[in-house]
């Protein structure tokens, strides 16, 4: 267990819906401000670019990033990235055959962007990728890791499918 501040769900400035307004060391989670030392039950490891496998320039083996960040224009550090990234190291990574999952987009993952930049239904592609993340980021805030993977893996069958 780290401290909040290394944790996927805390954010240094945060937004306080309740409020209206910007507040400092806020949990997403439990929605409240919280003191960046502490611990809890929740804490899923942030991700940084030591952590990530995240190798820069967002269509350099991640078409999440690219949905994300170049269609959606959010930032590589928007809060979907960050759960799914921890996702991938604290889920996916330890389950039996999750490194073997892993190292098959990596090498996929190239060749499925370079298709999606180059099809006059980019636009079509990327928001369907935006909407499973979407979903599995609910998924995962739920704690429903196993559907969370389904949806991810469907995702990467069907793009694979209808474009390689």
């Amino acid at each position: 267990m780290g401290k909040c501040s290394e944790c996927a769900h805390y954010e240094y400035k945060g937004y306080n819906y309740k409020l209206e307004r910007y507040e400092r060391n806020w949990c997403n989670t439990f929605r409240m401000n919280v003191d960046p030392n502490a611990t809890c039950n929740k804490f899923l490891l942030k991700d940084t670019p030591s952590n990530s496998g995240y190798t820069g320039g967002s269509s350099s083996g991640c078409f999440l990033t690219s949905a994300c960040v170049e269609y959606m224009g959010k930032a590589d550090g928007c809060e979907e990235l960050t759960v799914l990234r921890a996702f991938r190291d604290n889920y996916v990574k330890k389950t039996a055959d999750g490194d073997k999952l892993v190292k098959q987009y990596y090498e996929i993952a190239p060749e499925i962007v370079e298709k999606i930049d180059g099809s006059q239904k980019r636009e079509y592609f990327y928001k369907y990728i935006y909407g499973v993340v979407t979903a599995c980021v609910k998924f995962i805030k739920e704690n429903k890791y196993k559907e969370a993977l389904s949806e991810y893996k469907k995702m990467v069958v069907k793009l694979k499918e209808e474009l390689l």
